[in-house]
């Protein structure tokens, strides 16, 4: 069996600090809402000038860490003091029922993400705490059916394989964390989509009992 080499890009060394700091002031110059920045994977792929929308893996691992690197960099700046680590598969809606709705002038960092790998993002919201922040993951939940027709009417469609894959994986890490780390903030968004783009979305913290209930009725995709 022979393993095949992911093509990586070229037109970024995120070992040269100086071509680093430059691709992020031009992002925070881009992405600063207000007093809030977003720190979002997706945007920083623009940054590559080999970027390939329907073919997003040549950019995937050096804009993670990218990512990482804004993050913590970030995390350094006493302006920020909050912080709101995403949780959300494909067309949930969350730019438009999430992000959109923190207010620009709140002074919040946002890492915008999946959050479907347990220890990554609690080592995000354990940073953010030395850091002195006040943090929290802010998670949306659509039923998947309603994702995929959401996913369909999308300019950049994502594979079902894919789009499924971050379903399950933010589910099992919620999931993981609501149990096992009792002093994570989690705030759920539910969020009920209709087929005329009509955003409908409750969002309340509930009892860590209740969370966990909820998600572990919801572990399988509808």
């Amino acid at each position: 069996k022979v393993n095949k080499t992911k093509p990586k890009s070229t037109t970024v060394d995120v070992s040269n600090t100086k071509q680093v700091s430059n691709l992020e002031k031009e992002y925070v110059t881009k992405m600063k809402k207000g007093k809030n920045l977003v720190i979002d994977s997706d945007k920083i792929k623009e940054q590559f000038s080999d970027y390939d929308p329907k073919n997003p893996t040549t950019v995937h691992e050096k804009s993670s860490e990218l990512s990482k690197i804004y993050y913590e960099n970030a995390l350094k700046d006493p302006s920020y003091k909050k912080v709101v680590l995403t949780a959300w598969g494909g067309g949930s809606g969350k730019s438009e029922i999430l992000v959109s709705g923190i207010p620009q002038d709140s002074w919040t960092l946002v890492f915008d993400w999946t959050g479907k790998n347990f220890k990554k993002i609690v080592s995000q919201y354990d940073k953010a705490k030395k850091a002195w922040k006040d943090a929290e993951i802010k998670a949306v939940y659509i039923d998947y059916n309603k994702a995929k027709q959401f996913n369909a009417k999308r300019d950049r469609t994502v594979a079902e394989d894919i789009l499924a894959d971050t379903h399950k994986g933010y589910r099992k890490t919620l999931l993981q964390i609501a149990k096992e780390r009792p002093d994570i903030n989690i705030s759920l968004v539910k969020n009920f989509w209709v087929k005329d783009k009509n955003w409908k979305a409750i969002s309340r913290t509930i009892d860590r009992e209740s969370l966990v209930s909820f998600l572990e009725a919801h572990q399988e995709l509808e």
